[in-house]
């Protein structure tokens, strides 16, 4: 009897503590999503004429924005409070250069496309956007 107490005690300290830690990593979750989406509001972003915005999910955390129709245009991708990524399509197809960044918002990385098919890949170390 004494033994089933005991182990219904730790369950429920078990259960007790898992739903603690959710609401936290929840509250962590929810603060680094508005942090991105506040940053990504300030940034300028435009689509060509035709053409309408469309911002997504990209991560867990994440949220991407592009040009619809097929995405044709400026394409970004926003995660953890900074821009991770952006490029163009041209008729839903990767074209030009597209940019890779570290979270200090130096490029970590170069690659250029030219309709959908890579043409060249740079790694870089700390080059300024």
């Amino acid at each position: 009897m004494k033994i089933a107490k005991i182990f219904l005690s730790i369950v429920a300290l078990i259960v007790i503590g898992y739903f603690i830690f959710m609401s936290y990593i929840s509250t962590q979750m929810s603060a680094s999503s508005m942090e991105t989406w506040e940053a990504m509001k300030k940034s300028t972003f435009e689509c060509a004429d035709g053409l309408k915005e469309k911002k997504e999910g990209w991560s867990k955390l994440g949220y991407s924005r592009s040009c619809v129709k097929p995405k044709h245009g400026k394409w970004e991708a926003w995660s953890e409070g900074y821009k991770h990524i952006d490029g163009y399509y041209f008729n839903g197809k990767e074209h030009g250069v597209w940019f890779f960044y570290n979270p200090d918002g130096s490029i970590s990385q170069k690659i250029e496309y030219n309709l959908g098919k890579e043409v060249n890949q740079n790694s870089l170390a700390k080059e300024s956007k």
